[in-house]
């Protein structure tokens, strides 16, 4: 067995139950947004399913991940925006497009961090958070095939590559890149990122109360707005 890391980032967003083994990132209904899967060999469509909800499940079943038993090491935690205790995840199916559900990884880092700020009942005080998530694994480099499946079905079958190793013999890492895109190649004012920030807010509850957290930008974000196909809302993360 040759140990090297696998990395798995989630660009969009996203909401990552990072409580629970195995964890669970679901994809907020956020409207005009699809998911996508990109590995070094292949992409596929995340497609979502209206009736199904967060009930449709992609899920590694073939793969070199190597088991953590211990807690998740959260790198840049201060970052990481996390509801309010005592909000719990909605029953309501129809909140959330999908979810991926994968092992408990090894660290969670959160990256690519925005200025704005969180309004809202019980809202942090912070000033920048992450939109994007890359949890990282251990991994058995001599197992380079991986299965993505939905309800036991293979959806995607693939084998990582390292490309900037000199030989698989000296491969160390492979990547893979799971992305929530919006319709907008400019989101002027962050609109899109408002409501899908919303809707991010509405998967969480206490009670039959929902989490009322909206997003507030300097005037200088503001103005110019995010270009891409990511509309750079915080994601929310359980740890």
């Amino acid at each position: 067995m040759r140990m090297g890391k696998l990395e798995i980032s989630f660009y969009g967003p996203f909401v990552g139950m990072l409580d629970r083994d195995p964890v669970e990132i679901y994809a907020p209904r956020c409207a005009g947004h699809y998911g996508y899967i990109f590995t070094t060999e292949d992409e596929l469509p995340l497609d979502h399913d209206i009736n199904q909800g967060m009930n449709r499940i992609y899920e590694f079943t073939k793969h070199g991940i190597q088991p953590n038993t211990s807690m998740i090491v959260p790198v840049n935690a201060a970052k990481q925006l996390s509801p309010p205790s005592g909000f719990r995840l909605s029953g309501d199916l129809s909140r959330a497009w999908f979810r991926v559900r994968l092992p408990r990884p090894k660290r969670a880092v959160g990256i690519k961090a925005d200025p704005v700020q969180v309004k809202g009942t019980n809202a942090p005080s912070g000033v920048s958070y992450s939109t994007a998530l890359r949890l990282i694994y251990d991994y058995d480099m001599d197992q380079p095939d991986l299965e993505l499946t939905v309800g036991g079905s293979v959806v995607l079958r693939t084998t990582l590559q390292d490309y900037s190793a000199p030989s698989p013999t000296t491969t160390s890492k492979f990547d893979i890149t799971v992305r929530l895109v919006g319709p907008f190649l400019f989101d002027a004012g962050h609109d899109d990122a408002r409501e899908c920030f919303k809707a991010t807010a509405r998967l969480f509850q206490l009670g039959n109360v929902e989490l009322d957290w909206q997003l507030d930008y300097p005037k200088a974000a503001e103005f110019y707005g995010r270009p891409g196909g990511d509309c750079g809302s915080p994601q929310l993360v359980l740890l």
